[in-house]
Order: C-alpha cells, then structure tokens, then sequence
C-alpha cells in the first residue's frame, strides 16, 4: 500500500483533535433552573446580583443598524492594579440559593462591547479559589459581542473553607477588557438546582474520549484486531445519583453501521462513571469511521439527552507511522497554530507528530515578545527528542506600542534573544 492511501484515513482521523463534539439539549427556564441577570440601562435592573459602580459609568453606544443609541456602562480607565491594560467590571451574587456552592453549574452570559482587537477575560469565584474561566474578543464593527461562559464548579458568597472570591474583594464575577474602555450591556447568570428538579442535561457531562490500543497511543488511529476500543467517563454533577442507559453506533462514510452497542450505568452522586466500548475492527476496510456514544434517562427513550461524537480511524499493520522526509525529500510541517490549538507539551499532539511523519514545527518556539532563553531551551529540548526541527520567528514591537525608546530597546533586545538561538540551535534543529 501505497504512502498516499495510507495518510488519507490517518488524516480524516486527525481530525479528532477538532471532531470530538458533544450535544446536549437546549436549555429551559423552570422548576430546577434559577435565572439572574442585571441589565444596565442608564438605572440598571438587578435581579439577583449586583455591580461595583465606583469605577463605571452609564453611557449610551451607537449600534450598527440602529436609529437610537443604546445604553450601557463602561470602565474607561484601568482598575485592574496587577494588570494596568484592564478595565474590568465586577458583580456580586446576591441570590441565597447560589451561596457557598448553592448551584455549582452556572451558565454566563454577557453581552459586551471592547472597540479595539484585544482580549477579553473572565475570572470567577469557584471552589477551587479565584480562577479564569472564560475569554473572548473585541472588534471594531460596532455592534454587541455575546460571550458564554460555563462552569461547573462555581462558589459564590463570601469565602468558607478555603472557598470562594474573598481574594477579589468578595467580588463573585469580574468581566474585563484590554486597552481599551469596556463597556457591558447586561449578564445573565443561569444555576441549576443539583438536588431537587435536577435539569439533567446540563448536569450531566461527557469528558473527553481516550483511545484503548496495544500500542498504547493516545490517537484514535487503530490497526486492525478484534479488540479494540476506545473509553470515556460520564459526569454527574448533581448530588443525587442517576442511573442511565446508553447507546454505541459506528458506522463507515457511507453511514454504514459496522458496530452497535447498548447497556446501562449508574453515575454516583458528584462523581463520574468510566464507560468502556469494545470493537472489532479487525475485517473492516482502512479507512475513516464516526462513533456516536449517547445516553439516554430511559433506555426506552428515542432521543437522548447527552451524545459524543468520535472521528477515528483504521489502518494497516505496517508501518504503524509514516516515515520522515529522506534526504532531497519535502519537509511536512505544522504551522505556528500549534502554539496555541495544541502546545508541544501536549501528548496526544506528540502522538499525531510521529504518526503522520511530521518533520517541522514552524514557529516553535519563539513567537510573543515574552519569550526568554529557559523557554527556547525546554522547546528545543522537545525538538531533539521527537525528532523534529523548528523555523525561530519573533515579532517586532507594534509601531504604536508604548514609546520610541522602548521599542528601540526591544528589537535590541528581540533581536539578542534571536541571534543567541541561531547560534546555539541553528542546523542543529
């Protein structure tokens, strides 16, 4: 077999860093779920929460194909001390029911203006302290950017047992913007009971799928034999514990079904379940399959209220991987994404590194004006040891950015950090 009709399903099958996709149903109002929200009119409308006003303002914002400006509130100017490029807005939960864990699953959404390209952060108070949990973009089109948040762990109110954002000033919520004003039309907050009137779709979770092969790869690329597999575990986020059905379909690109499953568990209370899925793939033809894992509340129900979809692959015993570029042979390279879709340090990514013969990781691994001799040392060490080589870029300071003399010493400084890596790794990687 020939090297292209090999890298065809190897390639589909890639796309499992991309394709392994959840569904769940929509999200209702009713017994079970509690909906907060405040909307900043020029006089905001709580329900449920709160907002430090010291540092914002009401203002009203031009919306693309509006006739009448539509108000809000901004933080012009930085109040984030440890981070003088933020303007941030904070809430606080006032609802009991949310207190000290009262609903540790909460959906947040904000609906938000940043008019320049630049990022915007999220960080909120959860059990495990103050933490990031969410981020998102501003942009220069003049209309309303609606970020979503979820959250699993969450632990509004004061701090107890360790818990909590009383090292944000008792703040439960804080939106932030950089470089320029941040401006929030409303945030709705949606909890959802974990003991009565349980909304089971979302308090139930599908975690991410690992592959189960004698080679011990984690890639969902299998060889042909009669045991193979892949595994995932069912999280119950209530706490109260919930038996459940569940269905397996495999089928070919043609929607043929090569493999199907059913049975049932019981995922304990605030724990998780680990399901295994056997199958034969050992006289199915090489090539690309979609696995589809669904649970179900009944095994008698006909739509199911949580699924996992899976991409994999069947390939040929040998050469498990393809080989490396020969001499007077193309390089195959990834590009500078991998910094950012999926770090070097990533298993599952090194994994697919050698699988599809991968030769050069192109901007690995200086890329952001931050980047110092012990971080291109730890890079070029992964290199080396997979067998890899690397193209060196480094960005110039921005035209704008902050003043002439800084810039100046910064691309003295860059281009230091850049003749150093030449010198030290250069042909050698």
């Amino acid at each position: 077999m020939t090297i292209s009709q090999r890298i065809v399903p190897l390639l589909m099958a890639l796309f499992v860093l991309l394709g392994v996709n959840a569904t769940r149903a929509a999200t209702p109002g009713g017994a079970g779920v509690d909906e907060l929200s405040i909307v900043l009119d020029a006089q905001p409308v709580e329900k449920g929460m709160s907002f430090d006003q010291k540092s914002a303002k009401a203002t009203a914002v031009n919306i693309k194909g509006q006739d009448q400006p539509v108000s809000a509130w901004q933080v012009k100017n930085s109040n984030v001390p440890q981070m003088p490029w933020m303007r941030a807005f904070r809430f606080k939960i006032t609802d009991p029911a949310f207190a000290n864990g009262g609903r540790p699953a909460v959906d947040i959404e904000i609906q938000y203006r940043l008019d320049t390209w630049a990022g915007v952060e999220v960080y909120a108070s959860t059990s495990e302290g103050w933490k990031k949990v969410g981020g998102g973009w501003g942009d220069t089109k003049d209309t309303w950017r609606t970020l979503r948040v979820r959250l699993d762990n969450a632990y509004f109110g004061p701090e107890k047992d360790g818990k909590g954002g009383q090292l944000n000033g008792g703040w439960d919520l804080e939106i932030g913007g950089a470089n320029a004003p941040m401006i929030v039309r409303s945030v709705k907050v949606t909890g959802y009971d974990p003991t009565k009137n349980v909304h089971w779709p979302r308090m139930l979770r599908i975690d991410q799928p690992t592959p189960i092969n004698h080679e011990g790869d984690r890639v969902f690329v299998f060889r042909r034999r009669a045991d193979n597999g892949f595994a995932l575990d069912a999280v119950n986020l209530a706490r109260v514990a919930r038996p459940l059905a569940w269905r397996l379909k495999i089928v070919d690109l043609d929607d043929k079904i090569v493999h199907a499953a059913q049975g049932k568990v019981i995922v304990p209370a605030e724990a998780k379940s680990k399901l295994a899925f056997a199958f034969d793939s050992s006289k199915w033809p090489l090539g690309a399959y979609q696995a589809k894992v669904e649970l179900l509340l009944d095994a008698d129900d006909k739509e199911p209220i949580l699924s996992r979809e899976v991409r994999l692959g069947v390939i040929d015993d040998e050469p498990w991987m393809l080989p490396k570029a020969g001499d007077g042979e193309f390089f195959f390279g990834l590009d500078a994404g991998n910094t950012s879709s999926a770090t070097t340090a990533n298993e599952v990514t090194t994994d697919w590194y050698a699988l599809l013969g991968v030769d050069v990781l192109r901007g690995i691994p200086v890329r952001q004006a931050a980047d110092k001799r012990d971080k291109i040392e730890a890079a070029m060490a992964y290199v080396a040891e997979n067998k890899l080589r690397t193209q060196f870029i480094i960005d110039p300071p921005k035209p704008n950015e902050r003043d002439a003399k800084w810039r100046a010493d910064e691309i003295d400084r860059r281009a230091e950090l850049l003749r150093w890596a030449i010198e030290t790794y250069g042909g050698r990687g």
